[in-house]
């Protein structure tokens, strides 16, 4: 505090375990003024949480049936697979990697390091696949044919979003802006010409007035100061 303001919440460089950011998280269902971390140790996973996809603009909803579908299969191939505990030197080559394939991923010849020995993006991801479609074979066809579909990608990486955007992009001699605005303007004109059942605005705005009446009751039930609020809440954690 300087001058009885709050500049954050407490010294500490993350001020609560939702700053902590990585490609994946998992999350709890919270109930009250529960701390996350706390949560996950006595209530357990109540979802995944994917944070480094990116929406597909190609697409006026910006992910199709496919890539859930593929999504789907690969969350079970990263269940069911082995994944130990890694070392520092693994988290090294794991970073390293993940630089070198956002960057040079359509690269046919990129290399990468897997526990310290050189291997191809192809061979890798030709391995990787491998198990994906073992798991595909636990759940549809449709499954299976979708992760079939994208695992065309490892060889061919002019199939890929990124690619095809790229291509397009060339071809029409358009910038990424430029480009990616005809598709704003697509995807607005083709929502404002679509009809949505009077039930679904119903049940927003019924929604909109329960939560609104909640927000009333705990604010005139409120009775506790910031400072004590803080001091209470980080003591969950204890």
């Amino acid at each position: 505090k300087k001058k009885g303001e709050h500049l954050q919440l407490n010294t500490n460089i993350l001020q609560i375990a939702n700053e902590y950011y990585s490609s994946v998280r998992p999350k709890p269902n919270l109930y009250g003024n529960d701390r996350p971390l706390r949560a996950l140790d006595q209530n357990g996973i109540g979802y995944i949480e994917i944070r480094s996809l990116d929406i597909n603009p190609l697409l006026e909803v910006g992910i199709d049936k496919e890539q859930i579908q593929f999504l789907e299969v690969f969350l079970l191939y990263c269940l069911l697979e082995d994944s130990p505990t890694i070392l520092s030197s693994e988290l090294v080559e794991i970073d390293s990697n993940s630089q070198l394939v956002a960057h040079k991923g359509r690269e046919p010849d990129l290399k990468l390091i897997n526990n310290g020995k050189e291997t191809s993006l192809t061979d890798w991801g030709d391995n990787i696949f491998a198990g994906i479609k073992q798991c595909s074979k636990l759940l549809s066809t449709d499954h299976q044919q979708s992760v079939d579909n994208i695992s065309l990608r490892i060889k061919n990486p002019d199939l890929t979003p990124s690619a095809i955007m790229l291509n397009e992009m060339q071809h029409q001699e358009m910038g990424f802006f430029e480009y990616t605005d005809q598709f704003s303007r697509k995807y607005q004109t083709l929502y404002k010409d679509k009809t949505f059942a009077n039930d679904y605005f119903h049940e927003l705005d019924e929604q909109v007035i329960s939560s609104r009446n909640e927000q009333l009751e705990i604010e005139s039930n409120d009775v506790m100061n910031f400072d004590q609020f803080l001091k209470d809440y980080f003591a969950n954690d204890a």
